[in-house]
């Protein structure tokens, strides 16, 4: 008899249990489930009190009193099997359906991230080069003009155009003011 106090733990725990499912349902709106769980909870209670009159029929008056009780118990015991390995049945397959919509929702979520990925570098690419030619191309105009001037007669008249305000635009005008000052002191030596 001493495995009453630990049988009524388990059972405690089953109704705890049935009523955690109840309260999850009833947040759902899920009527069919907590019928179901209703049914699966009076069925449970049935076999534990049937249980319960056996062992003791057992405990008082023996096995072939106990064995009675068999015939009675063994059928919600198939019953309660049956009602728990269905709504364990029910719960994978929401489960799966839940992990099938997540793995779907992640596919998707990877094709939009992908095509981001693949739209932001494009842009990046684009930005580079425009900036690139942004940066070279005043750049190589400055250095063709110093070639013209170092590799040709000298024409100390010619000028950088400025069309910028940044530290490009600020190197042509210095430049067009030093040669302007070396022009002017070439022309006083000439005149002198």
């Amino acid at each position: 008899d001493d495995g009453y106090d630990e049988a009524e733990d388990h059972a405690e725990s089953f109704r705890a249990l049935i009523e955690d499912f109840k309260v999850y349902y009833s947040e759902k709106g899920n009527s069919e489930k907590i019928t179901q769980l209703d049914k699966l909870l009076a069925s449970f209670e049935d076999y534990y009190d049937v249980g319960k009159k056996m062992a003791n029929s057992y405990i008082t008056f023996g096995p072939e009193k106990g064995n009675e009780y068999m015939e009675i118990f063994d059928p919600y015991a198939e019953e309660i099997y049956e009602g728990v390995n269905a709504f364990v049945e029910d719960q994978v397959n929401d489960l799966k359906s839940n992990v099938n919509g997540i793995y779907k929702d992640s596919i998707v979520l990877i094709k939009v991230i992908s095509i981001l990925s693949l739209i932001s570098i494009i842009i990046l690419l684009i930005l580079g080069i425009i900036i690139s030619k942004l940066i070279t191309k005043p750049i190589t105009e400055f250095t063709n003009v110093l070639k013209d001037i170092s590799e040709g007669e000298g024409d100390l008249t010619r000028r950088i155009e400025v069309k910028t305000s940044d530290e490009i635009g600020d190197m042509a005008s210095y430049f067009n003011q030093t040669f302007e000052k070396i022009r002017a002191l070439v022309l006083s030596v000439n005149e002198q």
